[in-house]
Parts: C-alpha cells; sequence; structure tokens
C-alpha cells in the first residue's frame, strides 16, 4: 500500500492528496488535449484547449466560449484541471482545436442531461455535435479512441500565466 493508498482512505485530506497529484502528475495541456475538472464530487465539468491559456467550453447558459483556467474552474470546487494524457505526456489534436474553436459565440440548448459540456467536448473530438456522449466515461472512451488519450493527468494552473488575465 503506497501513500497515495493510506491517504485516500483518511478523512479530510483532499487538498493533500491534491498536492500530491500535482507533484506527481503535473503537466501543460497542448492544443486539443481534452480538459475536466469536478463539480462538488457529483459531476465534471469538460473542455478543449487550444493554446495560450485559453479553453472552449459550453457553458450552462448555452454559449460556448473560451476561458481562461481559472475562470474555467470558477463555481466548482476543484483546484485543479485534468488533462488527456499517453503516459507522462498530454495528448491533443489540431482538429479538435479547429473544431473547438469554430464553435465559440453559438448557443446550443443546453440540458445537464442530454445536451452539456462532454457531449460538446465529444463533438470536437469526433466532429459529430449531434452525439449521445453525455457522461465524463464516455468522453474519455472517446478520447481514448481519437487521440490516444489513456491517462489523466493533473494541470496545475497556478502555473497558468497570468499575462493578459483578466477576471470575468
Amino acid at each position: 500500500m503506497g501513500l497515495m493508498d493510506i491517504l485516500r482512505v483518511i478523512p479530510g485530506v483532499g487538498l493533500m492528496e491534491t498536492m500530491l497529484d500535482v507533484a506527481r502528475d503535473g503537466v501543460h495541456p497542448i492544443r486539443g488535449s481534452i480538459l475536466y475538472c469536478d463539480l462538488f464530487g457529483i459531476a465534471e465539468h469538460s473542455g478543449v484547449y487550444i493554446g495560450n491559456n485559453q479553453i472552449v467550453h459550453l457553458e450552462k447558459s448555452g454559449y460556448v466560449r473560451t476561458s481562461h483556467p481559472f475562470d474555467f474552474v470558477d463555481g466548482t470546487s476543484s483546484v485543479i484541471i485534468r488533462v488527456s494524457a499517453k503516459g507522462a505526456s498530454p495528448v491533443g489534436s489540431e482538429d479538435v482545436a479547429r473544431r473547438a474553436e469554430s464553435m465559440v459565440g453559438t448557443k446550443r440548448r443546453y440540458n445537464v442531461l442530454t445536451n452539456n459540456c462532454h457531449r460538446f467536448a465529444s463533438g470536437c473530438l469526433t466532429g459529430s455535435f449531434n452525439n449521445s456522449r453525455t457522461l465524463l466515461s464516455l468522453l474519455k472512451a472517446d478520447a481514448a479512441e481519437r487521440i490516444g488519450a489513456k491517462d489523466w493527468r493533473v494541470w496545475d494552473i497556478s502555473e497558468a500565466d497570468f499575462y493578459g488575465y483578466k477576471a470575468e
């Protein structure tokens, strides 16, 4: 049993676990990486990294927009963003990034169960935005198939470039 296994069973060590994840897993996404963060332990929020500390994602308002990592996790319980990876290296795709960018500014009929951020991110991976991939597990399966993402590493957003950042 390793240190992480021990920490996982001790109540109230979530921050310590997060710090250890960052120290062990720290990566920076590349263009077209799929990202997600935790929403209070009951769901997740996902998007696509397009470079320059910008993430394209579907908001609950229905708008597809770009956000800085700090804004992406704002209003969530997360201080980390997980990045699609293969082993210790981030993976992404220029096609995925271009699809995401082409959707910025559009509006979709958001529904938490049937037309959510995971469905949007899956559409960026596959090119089909009319899909049924509304769970993170299904998005991860698409990421594994399309860009070889077998692992999910931590992006320490405290390292994100502050240049040009302004809170929204």
